[in-house]
C-alpha cells in the first residue's frame, strides 16, 4: 500500500472518529438541555405554588352555572354599590376605595370570569355576556337591587349593558375613565397600529406564566406601588402563577374590538358621574408622535362627554394628576363620586 493510500485511510478514520464524537457531543448537549428544561419547569411549578399560597380568596366563590365567580362584599345599607374592574384587573384593584365606601353602604367587588380567583367562562367575552354573568352572580348570591354601578375602563361598557338590560335595578352610575363601544374606529391610526400587537404579546406572556417562568422571575411583573402591600402582592401572585389572567385579558381585548353591540342611547334620569383622566399624567408610547397623542386625548375627552350625556344628570370631572387608573392614582375622587351618587339616590 502506497503512502498516499495510507494517508487517505488515516484521514477517513479521523473523520469518522470526529463525526462519532460530534454525535455523542450533540446527544449529550441535547440531554443536558432537556434535563435543564425539566428542572426549570419543575422549579417554575414549585415557584407558582409558593407564590400563590399566601393569597387566598377574600370573599365567596359563587357557582353561576358550572363555573364560579369570586365575590367580596363589605358594609351595609342600600343602594348596593357594585364595582366593575377594567380589562385584566381584579377586585383587588379597588382596595383603596371599597373599604371607605363600605362605611356608607354595602359595596361588592368581584372578579370577572377568568380573572383573579374566578373560574374561566365558556361564554364569549362580550359586554352583554359579561353583564349577564354579573346579573346571575348577584341573583345567586342573594344581593338584590337597587344598585349603583361603578365601571372602570372596559368595565364601563359592561355596566352600561347591565343598566340597559335591567334599568329597574340601576339607580346611579360612576364611570371611571370608561372605554366606549366601538372606540377603536375613532382612535388615530398610530394608536390602532400600536395596539395591534397586544393579543400576540398576551398569548406569549400567558405561556410564560403557565410554564412558571414569571414566578421564577417576578420582577418582570412588578406590584402596583399605589396599593397596600397585601393587595399589590395578591395581584402580582395571581398574574404570575397562571396564564389564565393573560388569556382572559386577551379574550376581552379581542372581543371588545369586534363587539358590534351599540352604545345605549340613554341611561335614563339617573345620577351619573364620569371621571376622566388627566392627559398630562398619561405617558405617551415611544412610537406615538405628539400630534397623534394629542388627537387621541382630544377624542378620549369627547367620548367621556358623550358618556355623561347619556343622562340629563350626568357630569364629567377631570381627575387632575391621574392617569387611566383613577382608582389607584386618585381614589379620593372615586370615593367622592360614589358618595355623591349615593346621596342623590336617597
Amino acid at each position: 500500500m502506497d503512502a498516499k493510500t495510507m494517508t487517505m485511510r488515516a484521514t477517513a478514520r479521523r473523520l469518522a472518529g470526529w463525526r462519532s464524537g460530534a454525535r455523542k457531543l450533540g446527544l449529550w448537549a441535547l440531554a443536558l438541555t432537556m434535563a435543564a428544561t425539566s428542572v426549570l419547569l419543575v422549579a417554575g411549578q414549585v415557584a407558582k405554588a409558593r407564590t400563590l399560597a399566601p393569597h387566598q380568596p377574600l370573599g365567596e366563590l359563587v357557582d353561576i352555572g358550572g363555573y364560579r365567580l369570586h365575590l367580596y362584599c363589605q358594609g351595609s345599607g342600600g343602594p348596593t354599590v357594585i364595582l366593575e374592574a377594567g380589562g385584566g384587573e381584579t377586585l383587588l384593584d379597588w382596595a383603596l376605595t371599597q373599604p371607605v365606601i363600605a362605611r356608607q353602604a354595602r359595596v361588592c367587588a368581584y372578579d370577572r370570569a377568568g380573572l383573579g380567583w374566578s373560574d374561566p367562562s365558556p361564554r364569549p367575552r362580550t359586554a352583554a355576556a359579561m353583564a349577564d354573568e354579573l346579573h346571575t352572580l348577584l341573583h345567586r348570591a342573594g344581593i338584590a337591587g337597587p344598585y349603583v354601578l361603578v365601571g372602570h375602563s372596559l368595565g364601563g361598557p359592561l355596566v352600561r349593558q347591565f343598566a340597559l338590560a335591567h334599568p329597574q335595578d340601576v339607580v346611579g352610575m360612576v364611570l371611571v375613565d370608561s372605554s366606549t363601544e366601538q372606540q377603536g374606529a375613532r382612535f388615530p391610526a398610530a394608536y390602532r397600529k400600536a395596539m395591534a400587537g397586544a393579543p400576540r404579546m398576551l398569548r406569549l406572556v400567558s405561556l410564560a406564566a403557565d410554564a412558571g417562568l414569571l414566578a421564577l422571575f417576578p420582577g418582570v411583573f412588578p406590584p402596583l406601588t399605589q396599593l397596600p402591600p397585601d393587595a399589590a402582592g395578591g395581584i402580582q401572585a395571581l398574574a404570575i402563577s397562571s396564564g389564565k389572567m393573560f388569556r382572559t385579558t386577551r379574550a376581552e381585548l379581542i372581543a371588545a374590538e369586534a363587539d358590534p353591540t351599540p352604545r345605549p342611547a340613554t341611561l335614563g334620569d339617573v345620577p351619573l358621574v364620569v371621571l376622566r383622566r388627566d392627559p398630562d399624567a398619561v405617558p405617551v408610547p415611544s412610537q406615538i408622535t405628539p400630534e397623534a397623542a394629542q388627537q387621541f386625548e382630544t377624542t378620549w375627552a369627547q367620548m367621556q362627554e358623550e358618556l355623561a350625556a347619556l343622562s340629563p344628570r350626568g357630569r364629567v370631572i377631570l381627575a387632575e394628576g391621574s392617569g387611566h387608573g383613577i382608582m389607584l392614582d386618585r381614589p379620593d375622587l372615586v370615593i367622592s363620586a360614589v358618595q355623591d351618587v349615593l346621596a342623590a339616590t336617597r
